[in-house]
């Protein structure tokens, strides 16, 4: 019986836990009538839908990328009846990095910023991801071009067609708090999820190394807690225009769950000898794989697709291959490019993905008179901005033969 009494009493306390979580027009202290007539008056002169975040008292700025505050989001000016959000109750932070100003407040206070809202359930926006409902979205805002970004993952799920994830995105007229704060493109947060990046997420606490890893080549990297460098074996070559140059080291995030540093050892080294099999077969002639123990081993492959397909998601690759280089995107080999591989027992991706394009603000740049995303960066460009942006991964198989009757 006294078992019976507290599993009531531990429901009802989850429950009304999370009815007190619950923001709403009266809890942040905001008239609904005059919002209700606010958001009528914003849609009037709008061809795009309208999406009205509303922070406390509909004054409180959303300023700060280190933590959340509360909100509710309407969505309004749709199509369908069905489309539409009332008072949908969440949090919203500022996110990104040049974009946002570096996370300075100042910045944010005057100049258009990226956000986050994170619901407290899930919701779907606009119908995207073909109805699908999630608690995380992010809303990018767009410069003088408005359509860089959009146009970019279009082209990247027309591409992958579904076999594997590509966010779902839709350009809308963004208010924060009644104030137009400009065109912003809606989209979905690249996430480990079964409906997004489809990886294995291990119980809190497990230390195992059989899990999913989802991972970022990511020019921030000192900000995330879980890192490793990659040095592309330190590798002097040429690329498919002839220009040769020595790879440069970079680093990528861990954007799954980690739980040892066992982990990130594991994943670290698996993916340096990924490409190092990359790099062996297409320079070298030789012809690595992977033991049950992931230790390189002699393959008994003879040819260098064999022998890179058995590690590495051609199709990916192709599919990624195809949509850098028709987009140009200058930041391919530096930033916002994203792998994923599941290790698990019921793992659905076995070998190394490339997935989840994803930042195309430094795309459609220079003439189609080259390659780009499978050659290096032009020397002009890293004398202007600094960095070599270069893909070594592009560099190497864009040079083989089969990868490009792959490609056509």
């Amino acid at each position: 019986m006294k078992s019976l009494v507290y599993t009531i009493l531990t429901l009802f306390a989850v429950v009304f836990v999370n009815a007190s979580n619950i923001n709403t027009y009266e809890s942040l202290g905001i008239d609904a009538i005059q919002k209700q007539k606010a958001e009528e008056k914003l849609a009037s002169d709008l061809l795009f839908p309208v999406i009205n975040i509303s922070t406390r008292n509909n004054t409180e700025l959303i300023i700060h990328s280190d933590y959340y505050i509360d909100c509710v989001v309407d969505v309004f000016n749709v199509k369908e009846d069905a489309l539409s959000m009332t008072e949908a109750s969440g949090q919203v932070k500022v996110r990104g990095n040049s974009s946002a100003f570096f996370g300075d407040p100042e910045k944010a206070k005057t100049d258009m910023v990226p956000y986050r809202v994170k619901f407290t359930k899930k919701e779907n926006i606009l119908g995207l991801h073909s109805g699908e409902e999630f608690k995380n979205w992010v809303f990018i805002k767009q410069d003088y071009d408005i359509i860089r970004n959009d146009i970019a993952l279009r082209m990247g799920r027309a591409i992958a067609q579904n076999k594997y994830y590509v966010s779902d995105s839709s350009l809308v007229n963004l208010f924060v708090n009644d104030v137009f704060k400009g065109i912003y493109m809606v989209a979905e947060q690249n996430q480990v999820h079964e409906k997004r990046v489809n990886v294995t997420i291990p119980e809190k606490n497990y230390n195992g190394t059989d899990i999913g890893y989802y991972l970022e080549l990511d020019s921030y990297y000192e900000k995330e807690k879980y890192y490793f460098p990659v040095d592309y074996e330190e590798a002097t070559v040429k690329d498919i225009m002839g220009e040769e140059r020595q790879f440069i080291q970079h680093h990528y995030t861990i954007k799954s769950d980690i739980y040892s540093q066992d982990q990130v050892d594991f994943i670290a080294h698996y993916f340096r000898n990924v490409f190092k099999i990359v790099y062996l077969a297409v320079e070298k002639g030789e012809y690595k794989t992977f033991d049950e123990n992931y230790h390189l081993v002699n393959a008994t492959y003879t040819n260098a697709q064999d022998t890179i397909s058995l590690v590495l998601d051609i199709e990916s690759v192709v599919d990624m291959y195809i949509l850098y280089e028709l987009v140009h995107d200058y930041d391919v080999g530096w930033g916002s490019f994203f792998f994923a591989i599941d290790f698990a027992e019921n793992s659905q991706m076995r070998k190394l993905q490339m997935t989840s394009p994803w930042d195309f603000n430094w795309a459609y740049e220079g003439s189609t008179d080259r390659y780009w995303a499978g050659a290096f960066s032009e020397m002009s460009f890293i004398l202007e901005f600094g960095h070599d942006r270069s893909n070594p991964w592009f560099i190497e198989l864009v040079k083989e033969n089969w990868f490009h009757e792959l490609v056509n």
